[in-house]
């Protein structure tokens, strides 16, 4: 069973998909799945589903929806039983490397152990694979109570995934390709302090402090018209350090050392 969560939610068994039904039946199924093989108690489900406003007979409701998706398991040429119902709840059976957002935690973690050890290239290459399993937003499609904050949790791990690989490929030397790749990033994100400062440094790293010192002045733009805020410590010491002529490696050396624990 392949079970993706990091875009919208697909369930496949070999090459069949699983029809995981309407928004409530896809949203069960998905909040189970990120506490695989743990029981998620009928009361959590409830509270997560309906936030407080439940129907009457919403056990019942959840019932049918288990039953259904058993029932859309077993139609797809997969084990119904991979659904087991417990005491006060139900727990979905899989291993990690079934579910794309397990194997994405499996993956920065052994980048974070290859950074401790100093090999920067294997870090890179893990993070970069990590990154490559998210195919949008978390459960996109997925519009009940619990989604929305649990979205924001994963996308924030998401974005600390790939800082983390930019300062990695910074310090490997790769700083035109980080800052074409930061332009593009800020965009998308552009309160996002960290991600500023990665594409000033680039910027400083690869020859172009000009261009790095007028990035920061549109950081500062963008801060102060849409939060009402001026650039944090982390922008304004990059600045510094662009505007002062001095070079960029020993920013990335705390950065790395930083990412590393040393």
């Amino acid at each position: 069973m392949d079970i993706r969560l990091l875009g919208s939610v697909e369930v496949r068994v070999g090459d069949v998909s699983v029809a995981l039904g309407g928004p409530k039946q896809a949203g069960l199924f998905t909040l189970i799945a990120l506490h695989r093989n743990e029981t998620v108690s009928i009361d959590r489900i409830v509270e997560a589903t309906w936030q407080g406003a439940p129907p009457s007979g919403v056990r019942g409701q959840i019932q049918v929806y288990v039953s259904n998706l058993r029932r859309a398991l077993a139609e797809a040429g997969g084990d119904r039983d991979r659904i087991q119902t417990r005491r006060s709840g139900y727990t979905l059976c899989a291993e990690a490397e079934e579910i794309d957002l397990a194997r994405f935690e499996a993956l920065t973690a052994e980048a974070r152990e290859a950074l401790r050890q100093g090999r920067l290239d294997t870090a890179s290459a893990l993070l970069r694979d990590a990154l490559a399993l998210w195919r949008g937003d978390a459960f996109e499609d997925i519009r009940v109570g619990f989604a929305e904050a649990e979205a924001a949790r994963l996308e924030a791990m998401r974005l600390a995934a790939l800082g983390t690989r930019l300062i990695v490929d910074l310090a490997l030397g790769r700083c035109a390709e980080v800052a074409a790749e930061s332009q593009a990033l800020v965009r998308t994100y552009p309160l996002h302090e960290g991600l500023w400062a990665r594409l000033m440094l680039a910027l400083h790293c690869d020859g172009r402090s000009a261009e790095a010192l007028d990035t920061y002045r549109r950081a500062r733009t963008v801060l102060r018209s849409q939060v009402g805020m001026e650039p944090g410590p982390e922008l304004r010491n990059v600045a510094s350090l662009v505007w002062n002529g001095e070079p960029g490696e020993a920013q990335i050396a705390r950065w790395t050392g930083a990412l590393a624990g040393v």
